[in-house]
């Protein structure tokens, strides 16, 4: 198995969205902020794009982008995250991420967290993330 990518078999649908292999890095409540990462599956024949997030373990969530900057991992936020149509997205670590800034209690290993996604296309999308180490 891939280090880094934990194996989850969780799935959610919605319309024509697939979300799949949904987890959060485990973090106490004193670092802060931890991330969520997933599969985002459009079956459909029209583009989709992921707008924003909310989860109620933090006090806000943003959606982010890692990319190495002259030998620099940097984080920003982006707007959304488009999902072609027929296409899928993943969110990884090193990449794009949903983060949760403001921890209001711990995540340990083994923990369920509701996350609700807020696509353009598909509306509310209400998904739970496993909390895993990476």
């Amino acid at each position: 198995m891939a280090m880094g990518t934990p194996s989850l078999q969780n799935e959610f649908r919605s319309d024509s969205l697939v979300i799949r292999n949904v987890w959060a890095r485990a973090a106490s409540q004193a670092d802060g902020v931890s991330a969520v990462y997933m599969v985002i599956e459009n079956t459909g024949d029209q583009p989709e794009r992921l707008l924003h997030a909310h989860a109620d373990v933090a006090e806000s969530v943003e959606i982010h982008e890692s990319r190495m900057e002259g030998g620099v991992m940097t984080m920003q936020p982006v707007d959304g995250i488009d999902i072609p149509a027929h296409g899928s997205v993943e969110l990884k670590p090193g990449g794009l991420h949903v983060m949760l800034i403001g921890l209001t209690r711990d995540l340990q290993p083994g923990d369920e967290i509701e996350l609700e996604l807020h696509f353009e296309q598909a509306g509310h999308v209400a998904v739970r993330a496993v909390v895993q180490k990476p």
